[in-house]
Protein backbone atom coordinates (compact mmCIF):
# COMPACT_ATOMS: atom_id res chain seq x y z
CA UNK A 1 0.00 0.00 0.00
CA UNK A 2 1.42 3.77 -1.27
CA UNK A 3 2.24 5.78 1.95
CA UNK A 4 -0.65 7.90 0.82
CA UNK A 5 -2.74 5.26 1.39
CA UNK A 6 -1.28 4.61 4.76
CA UNK A 7 -2.03 8.39 5.72
CA UNK A 8 -5.67 7.81 5.02
CA UNK A 9 -6.14 4.78 7.01
CA UNK A 10 -4.44 6.88 9.76
CA UNK A 11 -6.72 9.56 9.67
CA UNK A 12 -9.96 7.67 9.28
CA UNK A 13 -9.22 5.55 12.91
CA UNK A 14 -8.02 9.07 14.63
CA UNK A 15 -11.36 10.29 13.61
CA UNK A 16 -12.87 7.37 14.67
CA UNK A 17 -11.43 7.57 18.24
CA UNK A 18 -11.65 11.14 19.01
CA UNK A 19 -15.55 10.86 18.22
CA UNK A 20 -16.18 7.98 20.67
CA UNK A 21 -13.92 9.54 23.69
CA UNK A 22 -14.41 12.65 25.80
CA UNK A 23 -11.14 14.67 26.47
CA UNK A 24 -10.23 17.19 29.12
CA UNK A 25 -8.39 20.28 27.27
CA UNK A 26 -5.22 20.81 28.84
CA UNK A 27 -6.07 24.96 28.19
CA UNK A 28 -8.35 26.66 30.19
CA UNK A 29 -11.79 28.44 30.16
CA UNK A 30 -11.96 31.39 32.51
CA UNK A 31 -14.48 31.22 34.90
CA UNK A 32 -15.30 34.56 37.15
CA UNK A 33 -18.00 34.66 40.21
CA UNK A 34 -19.59 37.63 42.10
CA UNK A 35 -18.63 37.72 45.00
CA UNK A 36 -14.99 36.71 43.63
CA UNK A 37 -12.85 36.86 46.78
CA UNK A 38 -13.49 34.34 50.05
CA UNK A 39 -14.99 36.25 52.90
CA UNK A 40 -16.51 39.10 51.16
CA UNK A 41 -19.75 40.76 51.73
CA UNK A 42 -22.37 40.89 49.19
CA UNK A 43 -24.15 44.01 49.28
CA UNK A 44 -28.06 44.12 49.05
CA UNK A 45 -27.69 45.38 45.66
CA UNK A 46 -25.35 42.32 44.38
CA UNK A 47 -26.59 39.31 43.30
CA UNK A 48 -24.82 36.02 42.98
CA UNK A 49 -23.23 36.44 38.94
CA UNK A 50 -20.83 33.88 36.88
CA UNK A 51 -19.48 34.80 33.57
CA UNK A 52 -17.04 32.42 31.43
CA UNK A 53 -14.94 33.13 28.74
CA UNK A 54 -16.72 30.45 26.60
CA UNK A 55 -20.09 29.79 26.48
CA UNK A 56 -20.65 26.88 28.71
CA UNK A 57 -23.35 23.90 28.04
CA UNK A 58 -26.04 25.40 30.26
CA UNK A 59 -26.85 21.86 32.20
CA UNK A 60 -23.30 20.84 32.29
CA UNK A 61 -22.65 23.46 34.60
CA UNK A 62 -25.62 23.75 36.67
CA UNK A 63 -25.26 20.29 37.57
CA UNK A 64 -21.79 21.27 39.24
CA UNK A 65 -22.45 24.65 40.31
CA UNK A 66 -23.48 24.34 44.14
CA UNK A 67 -25.30 26.83 46.91
CA UNK A 68 -24.87 26.32 50.86
CA UNK A 69 -26.52 28.33 52.94
CA UNK A 70 -27.19 28.02 57.07
CA UNK A 71 -30.02 25.32 56.41
CA UNK A 72 -28.01 23.25 54.06
CA UNK A 73 -27.72 23.16 50.20
CA UNK A 74 -30.10 26.46 48.50
CA UNK A 75 -32.56 25.95 45.12
CA UNK A 76 -32.87 28.53 43.31
CA UNK A 77 -32.97 29.23 39.40
CA UNK A 78 -30.41 30.61 36.79
CA UNK A 79 -30.73 33.60 34.73
CA UNK A 80 -28.70 32.72 31.37
CA UNK A 81 -27.27 35.60 28.46
CA UNK A 82 -24.15 34.36 26.54
CA UNK A 83 -21.44 34.31 28.85
CA UNK A 84 -22.78 35.49 31.46
CA UNK A 85 -25.42 33.36 34.30
CA UNK A 86 -27.04 34.93 37.52
CA UNK A 87 -28.18 32.72 40.22
CA UNK A 88 -31.39 33.75 42.20
CA UNK A 89 -32.14 31.34 45.21
CA UNK A 90 -36.08 30.26 45.86
CA UNK A 91 -35.36 31.74 49.91
CA UNK A 92 -34.24 35.33 50.39
CA UNK A 93 -31.07 35.36 51.96
CA UNK A 94 -30.41 35.39 55.37
CA UNK A 95 -28.12 38.76 56.86
CA UNK A 96 -25.44 37.68 58.53
CA UNK A 97 -24.85 34.19 57.39
CA UNK A 98 -21.99 32.59 56.02
CA UNK A 99 -22.41 31.04 52.61
CA UNK A 100 -20.93 28.71 50.38
CA UNK A 101 -20.24 29.01 46.46
CA UNK A 102 -18.87 25.82 44.72
CA UNK A 103 -18.19 24.62 41.15
CA UNK A 104 -16.78 21.49 41.43
CA UNK A 105 -16.75 19.25 38.63
CA UNK A 106 -16.47 18.62 34.63
CA UNK A 107 -17.37 21.73 32.47
CA UNK A 108 -18.56 21.45 28.51
CA UNK A 109 -18.72 24.38 26.44
CA UNK A 110 -20.93 25.18 23.83
CA UNK A 111 -18.59 23.56 21.30
CA UNK A 112 -17.96 20.64 23.33
CA UNK A 113 -14.60 20.81 25.07
CA UNK A 114 -14.63 19.34 28.60
CA UNK A 115 -12.87 21.46 31.18
CA UNK A 116 -12.13 20.81 34.69
CA UNK A 117 -12.92 23.44 37.55
CA UNK A 118 -13.04 23.65 41.39
CA UNK A 119 -14.11 26.91 42.72
CA UNK A 120 -14.27 27.88 46.44
CA UNK A 121 -15.88 31.11 47.59
CA UNK A 122 -17.43 31.34 51.28
CA UNK A 123 -19.23 35.07 51.50
CA UNK A 124 -21.50 36.81 53.89
CA UNK A 125 -24.30 38.48 53.13
CA UNK A 126 -25.11 42.32 54.20
CA UNK A 127 -22.74 41.46 56.58
CA UNK A 128 -20.27 39.24 58.89
CA UNK A 129 -21.99 40.35 62.28
CA UNK A 130 -23.77 36.92 63.47
CA UNK A 131 -27.75 37.97 63.43
CA UNK A 132 -30.24 37.83 66.47
CA UNK A 133 -31.04 34.95 68.20
CA UNK A 134 -33.79 33.97 70.65
CA UNK A 135 -32.11 32.70 73.37
CA UNK A 136 -34.77 31.60 76.16
CA UNK A 137 -38.51 31.85 76.69
CA UNK A 138 -40.18 31.55 79.58
CA UNK A 139 -42.78 30.30 80.21
CA UNK A 140 -41.38 27.07 78.36
CA UNK A 141 -43.60 25.93 74.82
CA UNK A 142 -46.86 24.49 76.26
CA UNK A 143 -46.54 24.97 80.35
CA UNK A 144 -49.48 25.97 82.20
CA UNK A 145 -49.26 29.31 83.82
CA UNK A 146 -51.17 31.82 86.28
CA UNK A 147 -53.69 34.43 85.50
CA UNK A 148 -50.88 37.10 85.71
CA UNK A 149 -47.48 35.85 84.87
CA UNK A 150 -45.32 37.01 82.65
CA UNK A 151 -43.61 35.61 79.53
CA UNK A 152 -40.16 36.87 79.36
CA UNK A 153 -38.30 36.65 76.09
CA UNK A 154 -34.00 36.71 76.03
CA UNK A 155 -32.36 37.48 72.63
CA UNK A 156 -28.55 37.23 71.84
CA UNK A 157 -28.24 40.87 71.08
CA UNK A 158 -29.89 44.11 71.79
CA UNK A 159 -33.26 44.23 69.48
CA UNK A 160 -34.06 47.55 67.46
CA UNK A 161 -37.44 47.80 69.84
CA UNK A 162 -39.79 49.27 67.13
CA UNK A 163 -39.42 46.27 65.15
CA UNK A 164 -40.54 44.06 67.84
CA UNK A 165 -43.92 46.08 67.69
CA UNK A 166 -44.50 45.02 64.46
CA UNK A 167 -42.75 41.30 64.43
CA UNK A 168 -44.30 40.12 67.40
CA UNK A 169 -48.34 38.74 67.43
CA UNK A 170 -50.19 37.40 70.33
CA UNK A 171 -53.25 34.21 69.43
CA UNK A 172 -56.03 34.81 70.73
CA UNK A 173 -55.63 38.76 70.55
CA UNK A 174 -54.98 39.69 74.40
CA UNK A 175 -54.41 43.38 76.35
CA UNK A 176 -50.59 43.42 76.96
CA UNK A 177 -47.98 45.41 77.57
CA UNK A 178 -43.76 44.84 77.46
CA UNK A 179 -40.82 46.17 78.93
CA UNK A 180 -37.34 45.88 77.92
CA UNK A 181 -34.06 45.30 79.94
CA UNK A 182 -31.54 48.51 79.87
CA UNK A 183 -29.56 46.44 77.02
CA UNK A 184 -32.84 45.64 74.86
CA UNK A 185 -32.20 41.86 75.24
CA UNK A 186 -34.39 40.86 77.66
CA UNK A 187 -38.55 41.98 77.22
CA UNK A 188 -41.11 41.09 79.45
CA UNK A 189 -44.68 40.47 78.09
CA UNK A 190 -47.33 40.90 80.88
CA UNK A 191 -51.47 41.34 80.36
CA UNK A 192 -52.96 44.53 81.20
CA UNK A 193 -54.76 42.56 83.89
CA UNK A 194 -54.87 38.71 83.78
CA UNK A 195 -54.56 36.31 81.04
CA UNK A 196 -58.38 34.61 80.10
CA UNK A 197 -58.33 31.18 82.58
CA UNK A 198 -58.46 27.81 80.94
CA UNK A 199 -57.53 29.79 77.39
CA UNK A 200 -54.46 28.53 75.52
CA UNK A 201 -52.20 31.29 73.68
CA UNK A 202 -49.62 31.19 71.17
CA UNK A 203 -47.00 34.02 70.57
CA UNK A 204 -45.37 34.15 67.15
CA UNK A 205 -41.81 36.35 66.65
CA UNK A 206 -41.24 37.03 63.03
CA UNK A 207 -38.29 37.99 60.89
CA UNK A 208 -39.36 41.62 60.60
CA UNK A 209 -37.69 41.68 64.12
CA UNK A 210 -34.26 43.09 63.52
CA UNK A 211 -31.23 43.69 65.97
CA UNK A 212 -30.24 47.20 66.28
CA UNK A 213 -28.19 47.05 63.43
CA UNK A 214 -31.20 46.23 61.40
CA UNK A 215 -30.03 42.43 61.10
CA UNK A 216 -33.27 40.36 61.47
CA UNK A 217 -33.79 36.95 63.38
CA UNK A 218 -33.03 34.25 60.57
CA UNK A 219 -36.41 32.02 61.31
CA UNK A 220 -39.89 32.97 62.81
CA UNK A 221 -39.70 31.40 66.50
CA UNK A 222 -43.10 30.16 68.48
CA UNK A 223 -44.45 29.08 71.73
CA UNK A 224 -47.54 28.63 73.58
CA UNK A 225 -49.04 28.42 77.20
CA UNK A 226 -52.22 27.33 79.15
CA UNK A 227 -53.55 29.68 81.49
CA UNK A 228 -55.37 27.88 84.29
CA UNK A 229 -56.09 29.50 87.83
CA UNK A 230 -53.62 28.09 90.18
CA UNK A 231 -54.80 27.17 93.71
CA UNK A 232 -52.07 24.76 94.76
CA UNK A 233 -49.42 26.27 96.98
CA UNK A 234 -46.02 25.74 96.10
CA UNK A 235 -43.73 22.78 96.64
CA UNK A 236 -39.61 22.46 96.95
CA UNK A 237 -39.01 20.20 94.44
CA UNK A 238 -35.18 20.00 95.79
CA UNK A 239 -31.89 21.89 97.25
CA UNK A 240 -28.52 22.01 94.75
CA UNK A 241 -25.28 23.45 94.60
CA UNK A 242 -24.83 26.15 92.27
CA UNK A 243 -21.25 26.75 90.19
CA UNK A 244 -20.25 30.65 89.60
CA UNK A 245 -19.21 30.46 85.94
CA UNK A 246 -17.19 33.45 86.16
CA UNK A 247 -19.02 35.36 83.16
CA UNK A 248 -22.21 36.08 85.28
CA UNK A 249 -24.04 33.08 84.77
CA UNK A 250 -24.11 30.55 87.24
CA UNK A 251 -24.83 26.35 86.49
CA UNK A 252 -27.57 24.54 89.12
CA UNK A 253 -25.78 21.10 89.80
CA UNK A 254 -29.01 19.24 89.99
CA UNK A 255 -26.67 15.76 89.97
CA UNK A 256 -26.28 16.50 93.36
CA UNK A 257 -27.43 18.05 96.67
CA UNK A 258 -27.05 20.66 99.10
CA UNK A 259 -24.57 17.69 101.29
CA UNK A 260 -22.44 17.93 97.85
CA UNK A 261 -22.10 21.91 98.73
CA UNK A 262 -18.03 22.77 97.91
CA UNK A 263 -16.27 25.44 99.19
CA UNK A 264 -17.43 28.93 97.06
CA UNK A 265 -20.35 27.28 95.52
CA UNK A 266 -23.49 28.22 96.18
CA UNK A 267 -26.97 27.24 97.01
CA UNK A 268 -30.28 26.46 95.04
CA UNK A 269 -33.82 25.77 96.16
CA UNK A 270 -36.45 24.66 93.23
CA UNK A 271 -39.89 25.07 93.67
CA UNK A 272 -42.85 23.23 91.91
CA UNK A 273 -44.22 26.52 90.52
CA UNK A 274 -42.86 30.33 90.12
CA UNK A 275 -42.93 32.08 93.55
CA UNK A 276 -43.45 35.53 95.15
CA UNK A 277 -39.74 36.38 95.96
CA UNK A 278 -40.53 38.90 98.06
CA UNK A 279 -42.38 36.59 100.08
CA UNK A 280 -39.41 34.08 100.13
CA UNK A 281 -36.98 36.55 101.30
CA UNK A 282 -39.32 36.85 105.03
CA UNK A 283 -39.37 33.23 105.16
CA UNK A 284 -35.80 31.57 104.53
CA UNK A 285 -33.27 31.72 107.18
CA UNK A 286 -29.90 29.53 107.59
CA UNK A 287 -28.99 28.23 111.50
CA UNK A 288 -25.81 29.88 112.11
CA UNK A 289 -26.77 31.93 109.86
CA UNK A 290 -24.42 32.74 106.38
CA UNK A 291 -23.97 35.69 104.67
CA UNK A 292 -25.68 36.48 101.61
CA UNK A 293 -28.64 37.79 99.24
CA UNK A 294 -31.45 35.46 97.24
CA UNK A 295 -31.05 35.86 93.67
CA UNK A 296 -33.36 34.57 91.43
CA UNK A 297 -32.01 32.31 88.64
CA UNK A 298 -35.61 32.05 87.16
CA UNK A 299 -39.46 32.10 88.19
CA UNK A 300 -39.35 28.55 90.41
CA UNK A 301 -35.55 28.63 90.91
CA UNK A 302 -34.11 31.15 94.46
CA UNK A 303 -30.04 31.24 94.40
CA UNK A 304 -28.67 31.89 97.44
CA UNK A 305 -25.41 33.41 96.67
CA UNK A 306 -22.85 32.80 99.51
CA UNK A 307 -21.02 36.24 100.29
CA UNK A 308 -18.71 34.34 102.93
CA UNK A 309 -16.22 31.72 103.78
CA UNK A 310 -18.06 29.09 104.91
CA UNK A 311 -16.14 27.28 107.87
CA UNK A 312 -15.15 23.28 107.45
CA UNK A 313 -17.46 20.28 108.95
CA UNK A 314 -20.24 22.93 109.93
CA UNK A 315 -23.94 21.71 109.97
CA UNK A 316 -26.47 23.92 108.71
CA UNK A 317 -30.27 24.26 108.77
CA UNK A 318 -31.82 25.88 105.71
CA UNK A 319 -35.80 26.47 106.76
CA UNK A 320 -38.61 28.43 104.84
CA UNK A 321 -41.43 29.17 107.07
CA UNK A 322 -44.65 28.64 106.40
CA UNK A 323 -46.37 30.99 104.23
CA UNK A 324 -44.34 31.20 101.08
CA UNK A 325 -46.30 33.00 98.28
CA UNK A 326 -46.57 31.68 94.27
CA UNK A 327 -47.45 33.89 91.85
CA UNK A 328 -51.09 33.24 92.15
CA UNK A 329 -50.77 33.99 96.30
CA UNK A 330 -51.36 30.61 97.75
CA UNK A 331 -49.61 30.21 100.60
CA UNK A 332 -47.57 26.88 102.33
CA UNK A 333 -49.17 25.86 105.25
CA UNK A 334 -46.35 23.86 107.01
CA UNK A 335 -42.15 25.08 108.06
CA UNK A 336 -39.67 22.94 105.67
CA UNK A 337 -36.32 22.43 106.27
CA UNK A 338 -33.77 20.84 105.72
CA UNK A 339 -30.32 19.75 108.01
CA UNK A 340 -26.44 19.79 105.63
CA UNK A 341 -23.24 20.10 105.97
CA UNK A 342 -21.25 21.04 102.95
CA UNK A 343 -18.60 19.52 101.56
CA UNK A 344 -15.73 21.54 102.82
CA UNK A 345 -13.15 18.62 105.32
CA UNK A 346 -11.71 20.24 108.13
CA UNK A 347 -7.81 20.04 108.00
CA UNK A 348 -6.52 17.35 110.04
CA UNK A 349 -3.04 16.00 111.43
CA UNK A 350 -2.28 12.58 110.44
CA UNK A 351 0.90 12.41 112.30
CA UNK A 352 3.88 14.22 114.01
CA UNK A 353 7.31 12.72 113.10
CA UNK A 354 10.12 13.59 115.52
CA UNK A 355 13.65 13.27 115.35
CA UNK A 356 17.32 14.19 116.48
CA UNK A 357 20.20 13.78 114.58
CA UNK A 358 21.12 9.94 115.87
CA UNK A 359 17.70 8.89 117.52
CA UNK A 360 15.28 6.21 115.48
CA UNK A 361 11.79 8.49 114.77
CA UNK A 362 9.07 8.83 117.04
CA UNK A 363 5.85 8.83 115.35
CA UNK A 364 3.18 10.44 117.37
CA UNK A 365 -0.36 9.74 115.49
CA UNK A 366 -3.34 12.30 115.67
CA UNK A 367 -4.60 10.14 118.31
CA UNK A 368 -1.87 11.23 120.47
CA UNK A 369 -2.53 14.57 120.77
CA UNK A 370 -3.99 16.66 122.95
CA UNK A 371 -3.30 14.32 125.92
CA UNK A 372 -2.85 14.98 129.29
CA UNK A 373 0.04 13.63 130.13
CA UNK A 374 3.22 13.94 128.60
CA UNK A 375 5.68 12.21 126.20
CA UNK A 376 9.33 10.95 126.95
CA UNK A 377 11.26 11.45 123.89
CA UNK A 378 13.68 8.46 124.36
CA UNK A 379 17.85 8.84 123.58
CA UNK A 380 18.08 12.28 122.20
CA UNK A 381 21.65 12.78 121.17
CA UNK A 382 22.22 16.36 123.36
CA UNK A 383 25.68 15.69 122.92
CA UNK A 384 26.51 16.48 119.24
CA UNK A 385 23.52 18.77 118.66
CA UNK A 386 20.54 20.75 120.47
CA UNK A 387 18.50 20.58 117.15
CA UNK A 388 15.24 18.67 116.87
CA UNK A 389 13.31 17.87 113.70
CA UNK A 390 9.54 17.93 113.65
CA UNK A 391 7.68 16.35 110.45
CA UNK A 392 3.97 16.93 110.17
CA UNK A 393 1.81 15.22 107.89
CA UNK A 394 -1.60 17.15 106.79
CA UNK A 395 -4.62 15.45 105.16
CA UNK A 396 -5.97 18.58 102.81
CA UNK A 397 -2.45 20.04 101.25
CA UNK A 398 -1.54 23.32 99.98
CA UNK A 399 -0.46 23.70 96.15
CA UNK A 400 2.86 25.72 96.05
CA UNK A 401 0.35 29.14 94.73
CA UNK A 402 -0.93 29.37 98.45
CA UNK A 403 2.15 31.23 99.44
CA UNK A 404 0.20 33.61 101.94
CA UNK A 405 -2.00 30.50 103.41
CA UNK A 406 0.99 28.38 103.98
CA UNK A 407 2.64 31.26 105.69
CA UNK A 408 -0.10 31.83 107.92
CA UNK A 409 -0.62 27.92 108.76
CA UNK A 410 3.24 27.61 109.50
CA UNK A 411 2.61 30.90 112.24
CA UNK A 412 0.35 29.18 114.00
CA UNK A 413 3.25 26.20 115.07
CA UNK A 414 4.81 26.86 118.24
CA UNK A 415 7.27 25.38 120.76
CA UNK A 416 7.30 26.59 123.72
CA UNK A 417 9.31 25.63 127.36
CA UNK A 418 6.38 23.80 129.67
CA UNK A 419 8.40 23.33 132.90
CA UNK A 420 10.37 24.30 135.06
CA UNK A 421 9.55 28.21 135.01
CA UNK A 422 12.19 29.84 133.39
CA UNK A 423 13.10 27.21 131.11
CA UNK A 424 14.38 29.19 127.66
CA UNK A 425 12.43 28.87 124.73
CA UNK A 426 13.08 26.92 121.57
CA UNK A 427 14.36 28.88 118.40
CA UNK A 428 12.87 27.97 114.82
CA UNK A 429 15.71 27.18 112.95
CA UNK A 430 13.51 26.75 109.97
CA UNK A 431 10.84 25.59 108.03
CA UNK A 432 10.10 24.00 104.77
CA UNK A 433 7.37 22.46 103.16
CA UNK A 434 8.52 19.21 101.52
CA UNK A 435 5.17 18.20 99.58
CA UNK A 436 1.88 19.97 99.81
CA UNK A 437 1.00 17.91 102.85
CA UNK A 438 4.49 17.63 104.37
CA UNK A 439 6.22 20.30 106.57
CA UNK A 440 9.82 20.44 108.70
CA UNK A 441 10.51 22.09 111.39
CA UNK A 442 13.80 22.41 113.00
CA UNK A 443 13.81 23.63 116.39
CA UNK A 444 17.32 24.46 118.49
CA UNK A 445 17.90 25.34 121.92
CA UNK A 446 16.44 22.80 123.69
CA UNK A 447 18.04 21.67 126.97
CA UNK A 448 18.12 18.40 128.26
CA UNK A 449 16.97 16.89 131.65
CA UNK A 450 18.23 14.70 134.82
CA UNK A 451 15.57 12.79 136.41
CA UNK A 452 15.95 14.56 139.96
CA UNK A 453 15.41 17.73 137.24
CA UNK A 454 12.92 17.34 134.57
CA UNK A 455 12.24 19.50 131.30
CA UNK A 456 9.31 19.74 129.38
CA UNK A 457 8.27 21.40 126.14
CA UNK A 458 5.09 22.02 124.64
CA UNK A 459 4.42 21.51 120.76
CA UNK A 460 1.03 23.28 119.24
CA UNK A 461 -0.25 23.67 115.87
CA UNK A 462 -3.25 27.00 116.66
CA UNK A 463 -6.85 26.50 115.23
CA UNK A 464 -6.91 27.73 111.69
CA UNK A 465 -8.85 30.42 110.01
CA UNK A 466 -9.97 31.02 106.03
CA UNK A 467 -6.48 32.69 106.02
CA UNK A 468 -4.62 29.18 106.41
CA UNK A 469 -7.03 27.22 104.46
CA UNK A 470 -6.42 25.43 101.21
CA UNK A 471 -8.43 25.91 97.75
CA UNK A 472 -11.35 23.14 99.11
CA UNK A 473 -11.50 25.67 102.55
CA UNK A 474 -10.22 23.10 104.56
CA UNK A 475 -8.63 24.57 108.37
CA UNK A 476 -8.12 23.14 111.59
CA UNK A 477 -11.13 23.89 113.90
CA UNK A 478 -8.94 23.00 116.58
CA UNK A 479 -5.80 23.43 118.14
CA UNK A 480 -3.25 20.60 118.18
CA UNK A 481 -0.75 19.66 120.76
CA UNK A 482 0.90 17.63 123.45
CA UNK A 483 3.62 17.77 125.96
CA UNK A 484 7.11 16.26 126.17
CA UNK A 485 10.11 15.68 127.83
CA UNK A 486 13.13 16.20 126.77
CA UNK A 487 15.80 13.63 126.76
CA UNK A 488 18.30 12.94 130.04
CA UNK A 489 22.11 13.16 129.53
Amino acid sequence: MSGRGLSVMSALFLAAVLSSCSFIWLGGIEVNTVPSEPEKILGADDSIEISFSEIPDHYSFESIFSLAGPDGEETGKFLWEGCYAAFKPDKAMQPGFRYRIQIKGSLKTADGKTFSQYIDIPFYYLTNDLPPVLVSAVPENASLVGLDQAVILTFSKPIDSDTFDDGFTLSPSAEFGYSWNDDYTVVTITPDETWVNLNRYSWTIYTKVTDQSGIPIPRNCSGSFYVRTDTEPPSITGVYPVSDNSDGSYTVLTVFSAEDLLFSQHLAVVFSECIDFSSLERKLTFTPSINGFIMPLDCSTAMYYIDEDLPPAAEYTLKIEEGLADVSGNLTIDDWEIKFTPSIPAQKILNIEIEDNTAPDLIIEADGCNRDGYITIPDLDYYDTDKLYFYISLAEGFPSEYLNNRREFLSGINLSAAFPPGTAAPVLYSSDWETETRIRMIYEGLVSCTAEQPVYYKFRIAAGSPDSATPGGSYLIDPVSFVFRAGEL
